[in-house]
């Protein structure tokens, strides 16, 4: 998302693992990993 900054793009990340299911972690792992390469 345009303007979020990475420390907001990791928050959000932990807050999907902790609260969610592995798959969203795996999801949310490969969008971190083709966003920030």
């Amino acid at each position: 998302v345009p303007g979020m900054s990475i420390s907001l793009r990791i928050v959000i990340s932990i807050l999907l693992c902790w609260s969610d299911s592995d798959l969203t972690c795996s999801i949310v792992s490969y969008w971190k990993n083709e966003n920030f390469q």
